[in-house]
């Protein structure tokens, strides 16, 4: 028994020995605990003790895998960034990794989702405090730092596709006003970012996707801010060396529950405007509110005050068969003043659970009233003198508006079954009146002779419109659904426009001119209906449909007694499709037609020969045209690795569009403009973009490609000519994404322009263009300064003499904050160090091709103290 014990013992150690001496392997997944996605990408680390025996990057899927390891004790230790670290004793060769988000404490443990980058459907969410931005920043300067989203060329764009709507908490806060949310919304506040294509009205109510399609950002504010005033308080003084400059702003806004109010307000005379200064004051009251799950209240008052004083240069060359072209340089001198009120009102409430109301109103009132005085010269060739204009005139204007809609619906017990009503109101009331004096010299070779006028005219406009259409849903199946409309507008409107000559004896605008005299009342009846089947599951989304529609327009015009009816239907098909391949990529697809009728200032048959130098004469006989839109969108991002693909393609056609007819006379200068039905026109715009996060340095970078080509025709003195506008453009951008001290944001924008006539290839033309801006913002850790510059360049070639600036516009900035939370901030600036402020644009039809050119506000410099409320 003793001999069979130690036998034993011995080939248990010989065992032992050998297994320690095998080979294994190591293998598993990392899930999330949130939405149990694999989460490739994520650090795996395999430790021996404190050493690290071998590391890997989870591959798709989450899969992991060390081979050739021996047998031991081991640690797995795995990270992922907004996420707990993971780390555990190894006690089996294959391991299921949960990793979970990272967890805050206040006063009791509280779950957050840090991941910076969430795609849920077509809904992409960014975790604000993921995002690093500079200290008292606002809303657009937490939008610079998110991939997919830029604000460089001038238009705000979220994943490939330009934002028309901005939201809080998913209430319309701030109404259309884009740069009042922008502006005026603490970064502070902000818990995290939504990015998706909101729907209509109907098509929320019904899950009936009806195409309506507008790229919408939601911000969703903090659930800890519920009491107290956030925003800031600004006052600044300062000068250009010829006036004193002021700025001054109020942002207050208040957030308990899912209440919010805030008052805006802001003044100044910085404001850079082409061609010279202008003061603005501006004012207004947001409030919306929430209660319960489906009820909420959004309105907002917002009044703006404005007076300018410009002045604009511009060169335009007349394109004539053959070597005569017909120039004209002019010098025009603005001063405007202007004051708007608006007012908007959204409710939406669910009546019961299967009864639904929505409510939207809105009212506006507007005067202007200003002064304009030109110089214009013409010239055949570059040196022949043709004719030489003074023109000077005056104008008050006045118009209101209040509109009217309300949807009522209802869901039947069948899934997607449905029934809507809606109806909506619209009136307007306005009244112009000014002056228009002109002298005209026409330089012959017989002599000079000079024509001139000195008019008053009046113009009244006003009318009223409504309709009300009804809606009804029938499931075909669990994916389809049968899609019924009809529905009936009516309207009628007064517009025209009195002109008196001044009586040189009477001194008194007493003579009437019948010519620019006219009064005509428009009455117009819209009828009709549409079949569409729309199919939709969890990855598709189609529809395919018609509208047709009957339009009885009476156009009577009280001058002359004529009568022009018109009597037409209007045919509108649609189809689309979108498609999720895979999360966070989606496909889509939209095609309109519809056919277009005839503008009414088109079709009166009258002369406008207020400036004899340009005439224009209506046409009766002009016929429809039919416009076709389709649009492809493809986009794509991937959250593990921070990149972004977003695609697009926007092609119109237009089939027998109204364009113009135009006769210039070449000896005199002047020109007469028909309106008349084309061949047809069409338009390409192509925009890829690609962007990517660099660890090193911690930052965003993306690049982007946009092609676009317009083709338009027109007739010159008889000869159609075709001109084709191509544009080649690009981005690269990279913005910072650094924890602390030093905010960057950089981007290159070129173009190439290229204008191409088939009718006149010796007036084609090319030019290139490019915008530089960087900026920066330094905030060293230690102390309470904040160092700031912002450079701008701006460049033209190949344009004609006078329009190929170079200009660099170079601002600089510093600032001391002050009390303990970094409230109050002093800071100094300086604006367009270099005094190079000027902006150009350059456009073409295919009669002209115009240079336009303007100065700006130059260089100021403004002391500036801030309080920032942050609760």
């Amino acid at each position: 028994m003793k001999k069979f014990c130690v036998l034993a013992l011995s080939f248990t150690l010989i065992l032992s020995q050998h297994a320690l001496a095998q080979e294994l392997s190591v293998s598993g997944e990392v899930l999330d605990t949130v939405q149990y996605q694999d989460m490739a990408g994520a650090t795996v680390r395999l430790l021996r003790d404190t050493f690290l025996v071998a590391s890997a990057v989870a591959g798709p899927g989450g899969e992991f895998r060390f081979r050739h390891i021996t047998a031991g004790h081991y640690r797995l230790s795995v990270s992922f960034q907004g996420y707990e670290p993971w780390t555990q004793t190894l006690t089996a060769s294959r391991v299921r990794v949960y990793m979970r988000p990272k967890s805050d404490s206040l006063g009791e443990v509280v779950i957050r989702d840090n991941r910076p980058v969430v795609v849920h459907g077509d809904t992409t969410s960014y975790k604000a405090d993921q995002f690093h931005t500079r200290p008292n920043g606002m809303l657009e300067d937490l939008l610079k730092k998110l991939p997919g989203v830029d604000n460089f060329g001038g238009a705000l764009m979220a994943l490939g596709d330009t934002v028309q709507r901005i939201l809080v908490n998913g209430n319309r806060f701030f109404g259309n006003n884009l740069s009042a949310a922008l502006e005026n919304l603490p970064r502070d506040v902000i818990d995290r970012i939504e990015v998706f294509d909101d729907k209509s009205d109907q098509a929320k109510f019904s899950g009936v996707d009806d195409g309506i399609r507008i790229r919408t950002i939601n911000v969703i504010t903090r659930r800890a801010v519920n009491l107290g005033a956030l925003g800031q308080v600004a006052a600044g003084v300062g000068t250009d060396g010829n006036e004193t400059l002021y700025t001054g702003s109020v942002s207050l806004n208040h957030f308990k529950g899912k209440s919010l109010t805030s008052v805006l307000g802001s003044t100044n005379n910085t404001s850079p405007i082409l061609g010279g200064s202008s003061r603005t004051a501006s004012g207004g009251l947001n409030f919306s509110d929430q209660w319960g799950k489906s009820n909420m209240l959004a309105a907002n008052y917002h009044e703006t005050n404005s007076a300018s004083h410009t002045s604009v240069g511009s060169f335009t060359e007349n394109l004539l068969p053959g070597d005569s072209s017909v120039y004209n340089t002019q010098q025009q001198q603005n001063r405007s003043n202007s004051n708007g009120q608006s007012v908007d009102v959204n409710l939406n409430t669910d009546l019961d659970s299967a009864d639904h109301v929505t409510v939207s109103a809105s009212g506006g009132i507007n005067t202007s009233s200003g002064n304009t005085q030109s110089n214009t010269s013409s010239t055949r060739g570059l040196s022949v003198p043709l004719n030489q204009s003074i023109t000077t005139g005056g104008n008050n204007d006045r118009n209101s508006q209040a509109s009217v809609s309300a949807l009522w619906g209802r869901r039947f017990h069948k899934p997607r079954r449905s029934l809507s009503v809606s109806a909506s109101g619209n009136v307007y009331d306005g009244a112009s009146t000014g002056t228009n004096q002109y002298t005209n010299t026409y330089v012959t070779a017989g002599g000079d002779s000079v024509v001139s006028a000195n008019q008053y005219f009046t113009g009244p406009g006003n009318g009223l419109s409504g309709g009300v259409s009804v809606v009804y849903d029938e499931p075909l199946g669990k994916h389809s659904v049968l899609n019924f409309i009809w529905g009936y507008t009516a309207g009628r409107s007064r517009n025209g426009r009195s002109t008196w000559q001044l009586d040189s004896l009477t001194h008194r605008y007493d003579q009437v001119d019948s010519l620019l005299t006219n009064l005509f009342t428009n009455t117009t009846r819209t009828n009709g209906g549409g079949l569409s089947y729309h199919y939709g599951n969890n990855r598709v989304q189609a529809s395919l449909g018609a509208n047709l529609s009957g339009i009885r327009n009476d156009n009577l015009d009280l001058s002359n007694g004529i009568d022009l009816k018109q009597r037409y239907l209007v045919f509108s098909p649609q189809a689309s499709f979108y498609y999720i391949p895979k999360l966070g990529a989606n496909f889509r697809f939209y095609y309109s037609g519809r056919t277009v009728p005839v503008p009414l200032n088109a079709l009166q048959p009258l002369v406008n020969n207020s400036d004899p130098l340009h005439v224009t004469v209506g046409n009766p006989n002009l016929r429809q045209s039919f416009d076709h839109q389709v649009n492809l969108s493809y986009s794509s991002f991937n959250r593990k690795e921070f990149t972004h693909f977003f695609s697009t393609l926007h092609f119109s056609y237009t089939d027998n569009p109204v364009g113009n007819r135009s006769v210039l006379n070449p000896l005199t200068g002047a020109d007469t403009t028909t309106y008349t039905n084309l061949k047809a026109n069409y338009a390409l715009q192509a925009n890829v973009d690609y962007g990517w996060r660099l660890r090193r340095p911690a930052s965003n970078a993306g690049i982007g490609l946009t092609f676009g080509d317009t083709h338009t025709t027109g007739y010159l003195n008889g000869i159609l000519n075709a001109s084709n506008n191509y544009n080649f453009g690009g981005s690269l951008q990279w913005t910072s994404n650094f924890p602390d001290h030093i905010d960057v944001n950089a981007a290159y924008l070129p173009s190439y322009n290229i204008a191409r006539y088939s009718a006149e290839p010796g007036q084609n033309t090319h030019y290139f263009s490019q915008t530089i801006r960087v900026d920066g913002l330094w905030f060293p850790a230690k102390g309470n300064w904040q160092f700031g510059t912002t450079g701008v360049f701006t460049g033209y070639s190949g344009r004609p003499p006078g329009f190929n600036t170079q200009v660099l516009v170079w601002d600089a900035s510093v600032s001391r904050l002050f009390f303990k939370r970094q409230q109050g901030e002093l800071r100094l600036q300086a604006h367009d160090l270099l005094n190079q402020s000027a902006t150009v644009s350059e456009s073409f039809t295919p009669t002209t091709i115009q240079n336009t050119e303007g100065r700006m506000l130059g260089r100021y410099y403004l002391l500036s103290f801030i309080y920032h409320l942050k609760g």
